[in-house]
């Protein structure tokens, strides 16, 4: 990791100053229609190829990279993918190790930007932008956002700022997803085996297809002190309250395979990598998917080493049903207010604005330890967020987001069931309701039904059917997808870029005069993702004089406060003695704004 700019105290003799910026503008994060129209990454101009920019006889750079196909993709064809995307420019797109999962599936990953990377210690001089697919292991929708955004970033190659890597992992969760491809599994964990029952047996009692109709769903089995009852909607299920009922314990569809008197309490798999990262993390959980300790997953410790590798500036992980944005933990308390919790909230807004969803924001549960969002920006300070492709307002009729149905009641007419005496849905389930019966004509939920269990016991099978809610439909995934690579796009141009501007050098025989102002050029502060710790983030401007030059006044380093965006710092001065044509340099750099130099010789 780069570390943090110095502070006044750590320089011992030398002479360090803090210059404060002359003003504070803060801009709204995306200038949204002049850089979705340009395409412009990095903050770069955009070039539209012509047949005068083109090389002759050869198609332009951005062609060579195959776009990925329609649809969802396997876990074969992410890995062909990824490795026609490296040999298209071997020079600037290199495969990374981010190491195997518990099943023995090496995880997709690659690097990527403007410069020619030259081994891994490239990693330590450039800023990274992270992107994560499917870490949770279900949100196989979030694997095909990272592609499909890897790709915009790829065309736009040329044109990254320089100092800029981009680092894209499409399956971060390989097991679980590949479960979820091929129809199985819809619980996210990877393939480590797990004695969920702690029988001394591990695996041994999963789901089943009992009703033969090719679908593994859930399961309700009647209890009285079961946790579940069926809503006002039937097709749905609350937490019980004293006196409801009937009530009943949810579970997966299955056989007591183990003959123990509970069902598929012991399925395949593993752990959770979304719930393996050191922060927040307290126990391995009641189903033991966290782990017996923080990064004991294989591929956890693999994608913590490549964050801990490098300079992580923002970080997207894609995955999630709930159509918005989460934050990190401490941006939803106290503890976030402040900067921090600004740059959130900006970028938060930009993803509402890029979409077109009327919901930004999701709150997570407050016992949900262990997550890589607040593991890199609680200890790392990088400004991390989870980006949901799909949730229950993304696409009404017309493929475009829904408006807000938080006034929406149940109509049972629509649904085609009759509301039963039990409690109402909370807005989520309400949405969801309004989306199968308004949007898709109520396909996707199988009605709950009994079943034979054995032993004069009997379930009801039923729930949501595969890539309903957890994914969309396959038909509708294109819908969902829109607008996602733009507006990564948009927010890696309105990163934090610095530039030295010449206000003014005057030479007076041996004497150089020289004033220089430092100027963000992004749209977001230099200082984002350091208040998360307390870190200053100021910038650190120096003024380097040739062996036959001199600084006769002004300090040689001086630390300017954090910039915003579009700000300029008060004009920095020094008076240099040089003979005509000596070589000068001012360099600034900041944690988060990237380095930047500029040499003169008057």
């Amino acid at each position: 990791m780069v570390s943090s700019p110095s502070t006044s105290a750590d320089h011992g003799a030398r002479r360090v100053r803090r210059w404060r910026p002359a003003c504070r503008p803060w801009l709204p994060v995306f200038g949204l229609a002049a850089v979705a129209a340009a395409g412009v990454v990095g903050g770069l101009r955009s070039v539209r190829w012509t047949s005068a920019s083109a090389p002759v006889g050869s198609a332009p750079r951005f062609e060579r990279f195959d776009a990925p196909g329609k649809g969802y993709h396997g876990f074969d064809d992410v890995w062909r993918l990824v490795r026609a995307w490296a040999d298209a420019d071997p020079e600037r797109v290199r495969v990374l190790d981010a190491g195997v999962s518990a099943g023995g599936l090496a995880v997709p990953a690659l690097s990527f930007g403007a410069a020619p990377v030259d081994g891994r210690s490239a990693s330590l001089t450039r800023r990274s932008v992270l992107q994560l697919g499917g870490l949770d292991g279900r949100s196989q929708c979030g694997a095909a956002a990272e592609l499909h955004t890897a790709h915009a970033l790829l065309r736009q190659l040329e044109h990254l700022s320089p100092d800029l890597e981009s680092v894209a992992i499409p399956w971060a969760s390989p097991d679980g997803l590949a479960r979820v491809h091929a129809g199985g599994s819809r619980s996210g964990r990877d393939a480590t085996p797990v004695d969920d029952d702690e029988d001394g047996r591990v695996d041994e009692d999963g789901g089943d297809d009992i009703d033969g109709d090719g679908l593994v769903l859930e399961m309700l089995i009647p209890d009285p002190e079961g946790p579940w009852v069926r809503a006002e909607d039937p097709r749905f299920l609350r937490p019980a309250s004293p006196g409801d009922g009937p009530r009943f314990r949810r579970t997966i569809e299955g056989h007591d395979d183990d003959g123990d008197g509970a069902f598929n309490e012991d399925g395949a798999g593993g752990l959770a990598l979304d719930r393996q990262f050191p922060c927040y993390w307290t126990s391995p959980g009641d189903d033991g998917s966290a782990g017996p300790r923080p990064l004991s997953a294989p591929v956890a410790r693999g994608l913590a080493g490549l964050v801990l590798e490098r300079d992580v500036v923002v970080a997207f992980v894609f995955q999630g049903d709930h159509g918005g944005v989460a934050f990190p933990r401490a941006i939803e308390s106290a503890e976030g207010a402040g900067r921090s919790d600004d740059v959130h909230r900006r970028i938060a807004l930009g993803f509402m604005r890029a979409t077109g969803r009327r919901t930004a924001t999701w709150a997570r549960p407050v016992d949900d330890g262990g997550r890589a969002i607040d593991w890199m920006n609680d200890v790392l300070g990088v400004t991390a967020l989870e980006v949901a492709v799909w949730g229950p307002g993304v696409v009404g009729r017309d493929g475009r987001p829904m408006p807000e149905c938080a006034d929406v009641g149940l109509r049972s007419d629509h649904s085609g069931h009759a509301l039963v005496r039990g409690p109402a849905l909370d807005r989520t389930q309400t949405r969801w309701a309004h989306w199968v019966d308004d949007v898709r004509g109520g396909a996707g939920f199988v009605d709950w039904h009994a079943v034979d269990l054995g032993a004069g016991r009997v379930g009801w099978v039923g729930g949501w059917e595969p890539r309903t809610v957890s994914d969309p439909p396959e038909d509708l995934l294109p819908y969902a997808l829109r607008s996602i690579p733009t507006y990564v796009q948009q927010v890696v141009a309105g990163l934090p870029r610095l530039s030295v501007e010449l206000v003014r050098v005057e030479r007076s025989g041996e004497l150089v005069e020289i004033d220089a102002r430092i100027t963000n050029r992004g749209n977001l502060p230099t200082c984002m993702g350091d208040t998360a710790h307390g870190a200053p983030g100021e910038i650190v401007v120096t003024l380097d004089a040739a062996c036959d030059a001199a600084i006769l006044a002004g300090d040689p380093e001086v630390e300017v406060a954090p910039l915003g965006g579009h700000e300029i710092s008060d004009t920095l001065r020094w008076v240099v003695a040089a003979p005509p044509g000596a070589a000068l340099r001012i360099s600034a750099r900041s944690r988060r704004g990237g380095s930047t130099s500029r040499e003169l010789r008057p």
